[in-house]
């Protein structure tokens, strides 16, 4: 839907007195299934997520599996215009909280040729919301925590635990149902105490190859005081971290080891940094030159073919240029320089920083 249509939404304001007066909330379904536009009744006590945090929510993956394939259905049938309107049945899990499900009444309007709508309207009223973990997870029968995007255990007095999903084991390492102690992962126990002391704890643990994070919160259950553990493979993300630190560390290394003087120039010609060689060759130290200007250090007249080489770099007339230059040193006499300097643009192709070159010449 075109940011126009959802305007013309947010302009009527009967269908948000409908809202408020007769329903608990109304979204629009795209043929991307995604959530195109969402309104919840001011009256609602039950807490939900804000409109703008949902859009763009695929809807069918919140769908409970036991019911996703007649929610499946009915769709098919309304795009297929069988069926101009239809009232279903679903669990739907909370966008934001896994552990919550709601028992929802639906009803869907075809409305994909009304201009400002384009889409299927449902119009939800909420019979239950209820924490479907850990109270749901010692059945047999489906548990949200079985279909949870993160690890998910529970642990009891004594720190048994009484209940762990498949993904929680396989970040384990474990297969079928081998006994877990919560010895068995480094910095699990640690995480685990620091819960029952302050309630919530979170921690990032390394096991077999895997670094996941690791989240504990203290629950009131039946009496008792328990241990909800979520687990998150983060390994992609660390090593993308390492990886990331590693390349600044060997660029840091590079920049102030090289022979050649190396700076980096903002936009506006003023030094952001500079290596061991730049202030050797001109005598300035790092400090001093930081926030100046290149043209405070540069011979006056040498100075306008420089800038003119720098104003064809801002307009990409080209990708670098090379000069022979004199800098004016720390002590007073003239330093002629070979100058190489390019450019660096971000994503939007905007310039972020000039990548200055010298050897004295």
């Amino acid at each position: 839907m075109e940011a126009d249509a959802l305007g013309q939404l947010d302009d009527l304001a009967i269908l948000e007195t409908i809202v408020d007066r007769l329903t608990d909330v109304v979204f629009v379904l795209g043929d991307d299934d995604l959530m195109h536009w969402r309104r919840r009744s001011s009256r609602l006590r039950v807490h939900l997520p804000d409109n703008a945090q949902v859009l763009g929510i695929p809807m069918l993956e919140r769908v409970h599996p036991a019911d996703l394939p007649s929610v499946l259905d009915t769709l098919e049938q309304m795009r297929l215009g069988n069926a101009p309107e239809a009232t279903m049945r679903a669990r739907i899990f909370d966008a934001n909280d896994p552990s919550i499900i709601h028992d929802e009444d639906l009803r869907a309007f075809d409305a994909r040729d009304v201009p400002g709508v384009g889409g299927i309207v449902v119009a939800v009223e909420i019979r239950d919301t209820r924490g479907a973990f850990p109270s749901e997870v010692h059945g047999d029968d489906f548990s949200i925590a079985d279909v949870a995007p993160i690890g998910l255990a529970v642990l009891a007095a004594g720190d048994r635990i009484i209940y762990a999903n498949t993904l929680f084991r396989e970040h384990l390492g474990l297969e079928g149902r081998t006994a877990i102690t919560v010895t068995s992962v480094q910095g699990l126990h640690e995480a685990i105490a620091r819960a029952r002391e302050t309630s919530l704890a979170s921690a990032v643990v390394s096991h077999r190859g895997r670094t996941l994070r690791v989240v504990g919160r203290r629950i009131a259950d039946n009496g008792t005081t328990s241990i909800a553990l979520s687990t998150t493979d983060i390994t992609t993300e660390h090593d993308a971290m390492l990886a990331l630190a590693r390349s600044q560390e060997t660029w840091r290394a590079t920049f102030e080891h090289a022979p050649a003087g190396i700076a980096l120039v903002d936009p506006t010609g003023c030094f952001l940094d500079l290596n061991r060689a730049w202030t050797a060759i001109t005598g300035y130290t790092a400090e001093e030159l930081v926030g100046r200007s290149f043209a405070d250090i540069t011979h006056p007249d040498d100075l306008e073919p420089d800038l003119a080489q720098v104003r064809d770099l801002l307009d990409r007339k080209q990708p670098s240029y090379r000069l022979l230059k004199r800098y004016l040193h720390r002590d007073g006499h003239v330093v002629t320089v070979d100058l190489w300097c390019s450019i660096v643009r971000d994503d939007a192709g905007e310039p972020v920083h000039f990548v200055a070159q010298i050897l004295e010449h």
